[in-house]
């Protein structure tokens, strides 16, 4: 029998994460982790009392983790408030180190875009953030090419809120950098669909389809919104390194067994994240790898003659 960790009694410690979700931080077997609970639904019309972040962001971090993608560590667990409420909460271990601060994205980006362009900026300013933090980086990691490892992750998790505050550097002297771990994955896998939704969505197709696989990204390309499918099915050359070292790897069974395996989900929303993830791992991530490797398939050819 499995038993949930309850963190209610661990040590509550001094705070300093940012963010929108309501987030404290605590000493768990004498390191410091960040508690996340579940927002509250802020959309008049949502049924959903409080949001499913907390499942989205454990299961979407355990997924990275499958992919071999630097990912923070998360577990679930209960946690009983001031109130006398319980809940489930995801605790994620502070993956910097002594005397190392986090430097989101966007920080880098105030002397680079336009503020009234910042919260949805074209890929050629992000670009530019590349381009910033190169000389910068004490690792040889390619920050380029981890954004579009990120990217297909996403992609596959239906992430809705991958924007520049919530990917970034670690440094301990604010010169020197390392691209920090995966964070910040609880605005996927339907956080936000109400039961009532998630019903119709695994009564049809159309539906599931409409509302999981037609998500538009926080950046633009060309000057134009778009989403992952459109992306992925005209890629840039690195996404394309990407694509065919990632989607090869996704196994479906395995994304599948960990959904089973989360207590505190009801039956219909493990089946509408496990449906909804195959659906867009065989609707947009299968057929753009394969859209791409016959047109390689076919320019070297061309170039052979």
């Amino acid at each position: 029998v499995f038993y949930m960790i309850d963190i209610t009694d661990c040590e509550q410690i001094a705070s300093d994460f940012e963010g929108s979700e309501r987030k404290f931080a605590i000493l768990y077997n004498g390191e410091p982790y960040m508690v996340k609970e579940p927002d509250p639904v802020r959309d008049k019309n949502n049924l959903l009392s409080y949001m499913n972040n907390t499942f989205s962001e454990h299961i979407g971090c355990k997924i990275f983790e499958m992919l071999d993608i630097p990912i923070q560590e998360t577990f679930l667990a209960e946690y009983t408030r001031y109130d006398g409420k319980k809940e489930i909460v995801v605790v994620c271990k502070d993956f910097r180190t002594s005397g190392e601060q986090l430097y989101e994205a966007d920080k880098f980006a105030k002397s680079l875009i336009e503020s009234n362009r910042a919260t949805k900026p074209d890929f050629t300013e992000i670009e530019k953030i590349f381009r910033k933090v190169e000389d910068k980086l004490l690792d040889d990691e390619d920050v380029e090419q981890r954004f579009w490892d990120v990217f297909v992750v996403d992609a596959l998790i239906g992430n809705k809120d991958r924007h520049l505050g919530n990917w970034g550097f670690l440094s301990k002297d604010k010169i020197h950098l390392y691209l920090a771990p995966v964070y910040d994955c609880g605005s996927s896998l339907g956080a936000l669909v109400a039961d009532n939704r998630i019903e119709e969505c695994l009564e049809k197709e159309g539906v599931m389809s409409s509302c999981e696989c037609n998500i538009s990204l926080r950046f633009k390309i060309n000057k134009k919104d778009c989403t992952y499918r459109d992306v992925l099915f005209n890629p840039p050359d690195k996404l394309k390194k990407s694509m065919h070292s990632i989607i090869p790897s996704i196994d479906i069974v395995e994304i599948n067994n960990l959904v089973d395996s989360v207590e505190g989900l009801s039956k219909n929303r493990k089946e509408f994240i496990k449906k909804s993830v195959l659906m867009r791992y065989e609707n947009i991530l299968k057929i753009s790898l394969n859209k791409l490797r016959k047109t390689e398939k076919q320019l070297n050819i061309g170039r052979s003659r």
